[in-house]
């Protein structure tokens, strides 16, 4: 049971990345979309992909704004927090 939920999160990660690359490719271009996901790697920041995401989502896949969201959403459980614990590090 924990290698079908391993892989189901592996499967989601990598869907929610294929969406991020052709929404900003057909947003911005290929040039722009692989810049901004290498700067997302390399500052460790999920923020790039959540956005590709939402405008695969909806500008190329044609869901509705809802269901945009909801697909990145699951990257906002994660950047939150983090955002909070830079923030405390730095001002303590």
């Amino acid at each position: 049971m924990p290698q079908l939920l391993m892989f189901g999160s592996m499967g989601l990660g990598l869907f929610e990345l294929y969406l991020s690359v052709i929404g900003l490719q057909a947003s911005w271009g290929s040039v722009v979309a692989v810049i901004a996901l290498a700067t997302g790697f390399f500052l460790c920041t999920s923020l790039v992909v959540m956005i590709g995401s939402y405008m695969g989502a909806v500008n190329v896949l044609g869901w509705p704004w809802w269901g945009g969201v909801l697909i990145a959403c699951p990257g906002l459980l994660f950047l939150i927090p983090s955002i909070v614990t830079t923030l405390w590090q730095r001002w303590s």
